[in-house]
């Protein structure tokens, strides 16, 4: 028999149930524990017994951690006193609201509003407390919580359980498969309850309760609907315990004569989800009294269907005063009439709600009974009751916190003491001018204007005295200047001036003038019995005309210019020198780094191959490179110019030598195949120009072991032509040694052949740029032509460097080339990396 009271539930289709279930269900869910506003249910003494998603994401707190304790105690403000909350707990009022400030997960204090309402006994004490949290920092994020409870509806999908019947329209037999069990525990399968193996459809009618039979068609009729589709919530009949409900589906399949051939559906025990429904809508009914939200129900005409007690409380208006009302016409003007009805046809839309609920959400001025206009935010969702759409309205005030808001923001860009805009706001429109500047003709200027000797007037007549003066100043600047420019105070006596659309220099130094003639008269203060004082101030100019400058590098900039002009007296002003002041800075900076990469080891050596026309190693060219901490992998271009210019030069030099030996000498002794490989180095002409040089790279050279016959040292015309190097004696003695010489690049510099008889060159290297062109260039293959045959004439092995293609190899062998170097037969590389790509010599 059915639990007392069962029967007077009505099945689907006679009173919408389902669909105020659904809709109760949903409600609560929206308003506690998917709301994205922080909310939390504690006893009359502050302890947490429930708390939602929101209030733990804003506390970076499980919630575990936080049931049982106390909102007091994760406050950074002194706990409030018993006596300010007395009259809420004791129900003289309704709801108690206060700013708090909560340790944010990342250790900052969070300004809150924490609004608090009651469920009261008897009495109209307070019995349980809902709290809510309101973030004044930030707009809250309601998307986390929506995936969250997608995600749970997907896995809640995945875990049900469900039977599968199946009816035979040919015999008329209905077989429920039994391997599904009930998704409820210690209740038999779903299909137990019709019993094993096959039934009649006749039987299997029978199986629910006489008063829902009526919602199965007959056999006839399934034959007559091919298309027909069954979906119905069932009770079942006849089982022992308390009342069951089922969810019934079904579909009808087509034979191929065109009737049905069988019909196919499943069967899911809804009892509990039915219970735990009607449990929610129960608790959706207290909370909604109790919710500090102003609850609305609007009906597709737009006519009032629900309205809590916050709603009366916000606009003035009791329940039976607007039930059945337009609601448009209540609380907002005509314009703001409009608005909400056009919100409310964005919700037809089904496109703007999807299967997680309701995707509109809206800031609209309404106005209360007495005439009082203030702002809201409502949040609106579209449900369906038997067919006919609903619309439920979530609205909260406010007005405090777009006060609060309009504060932080004043806080945040205004100076308090002359109300002029603050760092923050200048660096805000100086960004703004400086991406103008590739529209807009002219350029921005910033003027740093420092008072001199302002330190003497807090002094001698105390802070509020410059503070008297600080403002005069700024109002006295806001005055002279155009409406479109922005003055702003960094603190203390400092000011900026940003310009815009200025026709040079010249009108910027005008605008200087002009603060200088801000301070030529007296400043009087009126503390200080009409006491006057008179000031100058030095002035920095930065100008901009390109938007590659940033609005803080401006700002430093004007800034130094000022510290010059200060230097030089005061009273005056200064303009920057941006491109001298950068290239010093960039200087410095890779000078410094540059050195810290010789003391950390961060210069390395790549090798690239130099090979004869039959491709066999010969020769490895050392390279330097710069492997920054970062990852990247600066070419000597990059660096070596800087070193040179440094001195920073010598130390590389050596560096490299040694690394290059130390390598070519163990490639020598480890490999057989490798026995007679040379390197090849290149040396500047500040090496040479050293008095020892000849002494340092012998030692070097012994150093390693390497033989000095493996080493070629290669040099540039310009190094030859460096008569304060002194190349040619320290050459000759190098020459003596064993080490052999190169003129490296050779057609791209002087090219005089008096070099290549007074020094004792061994190898001529083919600069590139030739070699580039001797496939479609008849020039550059001639040229590549004649300094082959002059260096066989003179004795010299001749290199082509660049060699990247077999046509030029094909050429240059016909041209008798000695060897060649380029990527046709590697790039450089580590020493790890290279002769595994060349020799495939394991390493």
């Amino acid at each position: 028999m059915p639990e007392q009271g069962a029967s007077q539930l009505p099945v689907p289709g006679h009173g919408g149930l389902e669909a105020r279930l659904q809709e109760a269900d949903g409600r609560y869910f929206w308003l506690f524990e998917d709301s994205p506003l922080a909310k939390y249910i504690c006893d009359a003494d502050g302890k947490l017994k429930e708390v939602n998603p929101a209030l733990c994401r804003l506390l970076g707190r499980a919630p575990e951690d936080l049931i049982g304790q106390t909102m007091a105690g994760f406050s950074t403000d002194p706990p409030l006193a018993l006596t300010e909350l007395e009259d809420f707990l004791e129900g003289r009022a309704r709801t108690f609201s206060s700013l708090r400030h909560y340790r944010a997960p990342g250790g900052w204090a969070l300004p809150v509003r924490v609004t608090l309402g009651a469920v009261r006994d008897g009495s109209g004490r307070a019995r349980t407390i809902l709290g809510e949290v309101e973030d004044l920092t930030a707009e809250h994020l309601a998307g986390e919580e929506m995936d969250r409870q997608r995600r749970r509806l997907e896995m809640a999908i995945e875990a049900s359980n469900i039977a599968i019947w199946e009816l035979d329209m040919a015999s008329g037999l209905v077989m429920v498969e039994e391997r599904a069990r009930a998704a409820s525990g210690g209740r038999p399968r779903q299909g137990g309850d019709f019993g094993p193996g096959s039934m009649t459809y006749a039987t299997f009618a029978r199986k629910f309760h006489a008063e829902d039979r009526g919602y199965l068609p007959s056999l006839k009729e399934l034959r007559a609907q091919p298309r027909l589709e069954l979906d119905a919530d069932l009770r079942l009949g006849g089982t022992p315990g308390p009342l069951r409900w089922v969810h019934l589906k079904g579909r009808a399949f087509p034979s191929e004569g065109g009737g049905v051939a069988r019909v196919v559906g499943t069967i899911v025990d809804i009892t509990e989800p039915r219970a735990a429904r009607l449990r929610a809508e129960r608790v959706l009914s207290q909370t909604l009294e109790a919710s500090l939200d102003a609850f609305i129900g609007v009906d597709e005409s737009g006519l009032v269907t629900d309205w809590n007690p916050a709603a009366e409380a916000m606009f003035g208006w009791f329940r039976n005063e607007v039930l059945g009302h337009e609601l448009g016409g209540l609380i907002c003007s005509p314009e703001g009439a409009n608005a909400l009805a056009r919100l409310l046809a964005d919700l037809e839309d089904p496109g703007r709600v999807g299967p997680e609920g309701p995707g509109l959400r809206s800031e609209l001025g309404v106005k209360s009974r007495d005439g009082r206009f203030f702002p809201v935010e409502v949040s609106m969702v579209r449900i369906e009751d038997a067919g006919a759409p609903l619309f439920r309205l979530f609205v909260r005030d406010l007005s405090e916190r777009k006060a609060y808001e309009d504060q932080l923001v004043r806080d945040a860009l205004f100076d308090p003491l002359t109300g002029l805009p603050n760092r923050v706001l200048l660096v805000d429109r100086l960004g703004g001018a400086i991406g103008r500047l590739s529209r807009l003709a002219g350029l921005v200027a910033v003027l740093f204007i420092d008072v001199d000797r302002f330190k003497i007037v807090n002094d001698s007549l105390g802070r509020r005295a410059g503070d008297d003066f600080l403002v005069q100043l700024g109002h006295r600047l806001r005055a002279v200047l155009r409406p479109a420019d922005t003055v702003a105070r960094l603190g203390g006596d400092e000011f900026v001036v940003l310009c815009e659309s200025l026709d040079g220099e010249r009108e910027a130094m005008a605008l200087a003038e002009r603060v200088h003639g801000v301070l030529a008269g007296p400043f009087t203060l009126s503390g200080h019995h009409g006491q006057e004082i008179y000031a100058s101030a030095s002035v920095g100019v930065a100008l901009a005309d390109g938007a590659a400058t940033s609005s803080e590098a401006l700002v430093r900039e004007a800034e130094i210019a000022m510290r010059r002009a200060k230097e030089q007296g005061g009273g005056r002003a200064e303009v920057f020198d941006a491109e001298s002041q950068r290239r010093s800075i960039a200087h410095l900076e890779t000078e410094a780094q540059l050195r810290r990469a010789l003391e950390r080891s961060e210069l390395c050596v790549y090798y690239q191959p130099m090979v004869d026309l039959a491709g066999e190693l010969r020769e490895v060219e050392a390279l330097v490179r710069w492997a920054h901490p970062s990852g990247r992998v600066a070419l000597p271009t990059e660096f070596v110019p800087l070193a040179e210019e440094t001195g920073l030069i010598v130390a590389v030099g050596e560096l490299v030598l040694r690394m290059a030996c130390e390598q070519a000498e163990q490639w020598r002794r480890g490999d057989p195949r490798l026995a007679k490989l040379g390197v090849s180095v290149n040396v500047s002409s500040a090496q040479l120009r050293r008095a020892d040089a000849v002494e340092r790279m012998v030692s070097i050279i012994e150093a390693t072991g390497l033989p000095p016959s493996a080493l070629t040292l290669e040099i540039t015309e310009s190094v030859l032509m460096d008569e304060k190097a002194g190349a040619g004696s320290k050459l000759a003695a190098l020459r003596s040694l064993g080490v052999r010489l190169a003129i490296d690049d050779f057609g791209t510099g002087y090219s005089s052949l008096v070099y290549l008889r007074r020094y004792p060159l061994d190898i001529l290297k083919i600069d590139r740029s030739f070699v580039a062109g001797l496939v479609d260039n008849p020039e550059d293959a001639a040229i590549v032509d004649a300094v082959v045959r002059l260096g066989h004439s003179l004795g010299l092995l001749t290199v082509a460097e660049g060699v990247e293609t077999a046509e030029q190899l094909a050429l240059l062998h016909n041209l008798r080339c000695d060897m060649g170097q380029g990527y046709l037969w590697g790039r450089p590389e580590p020493p790890e990396h290279l002769l595994d790509h060349v020799l495939g010599v394991p390493q």
